[in-house]
């Protein structure tokens, strides 16, 4: 009774596989993952430029992380659906062998040929746009510097002429004693 339980786990866990490696193949040799993987780049892509649009700087930088975060998450998702767990203590037929054997040979290929060149194509495109965003960042620093330096100019100018005005203005806290008609502090000093 015990070995026909344990026998017919042992089919039921084999059937298991043979379904789940029937659908990964099947799905592979119809390119689904290429065409998951293009589709989700796409998108990603996608929200990435109009983040790089955003006039707010912060703001682009926030969206293009959660892009790059939810690219992540769905490749996450996509590599869990192509990942198929071995049964332990479950002896392969050796047909089941071999499915198993082109199996590691296609996940392999899938983590090599889309798996992994997605992720260098989103950071690559996150740094683009992230560059652009930083040079756009620059931008809006420089021309902040620039105002700040018209203002610094235009304050030092009015001080420069405000000082000229008073050496030249007849002081009304002119006192008798005074030397000189100009506003100075020692004249407002003895008038006060």
């Amino acid at each position: 009774l015990v070995r026909r339980k344990q026998e017919k786990q042992t089919s039921t866990k084999r059937n298991k596989l043979t379904e789940a490696l029937d659908v990964f193949f099947s799905k592979t040799q119809d390119f689904i993952t290429e065409s998951e993987i293009l589709s989700l780049r796409q998108h990603v892509q996608n929200r990435m430029k109009i983040a790089s649009e955003m006039s707010d700087p912060d703001d682009a930088s926030t969206e293009l992380l959660d892009a790059e975060r939810e690219a992540n998450q769905k490749l996450a998702e996509l590599q869990a659906a192509y990942t198929i767990a071995r049964p332990r203590g479950v002896g392969l037929t050796k047909k089941l062998a071999r499915e198993w054997e082109a199996y590691q040979m296609e996940q392999a290929r899938l983590e090599q040929e889309v798996f992994t060149p997605f992720v260098k194509a989103i950071g690559e495109t996150l740094g683009s746009m992230a560059a652009q965003a930083k040079i756009y960042i620059d931008q809006r620093r420089r021309l902040q510097e620039l105002i700040q330096n018209v203002a610094d100019k235009q304050s030092a100018l009015m001080r420069t002429e405000a000082t000229a005005l008073q050496k030249t203005t007849v002081c009304p806290y002119l006192h008798a004693g005074s030397e000189s008609p100009i506003c100075s502090k020692q004249n407002i000093r003895a008038f006060g």
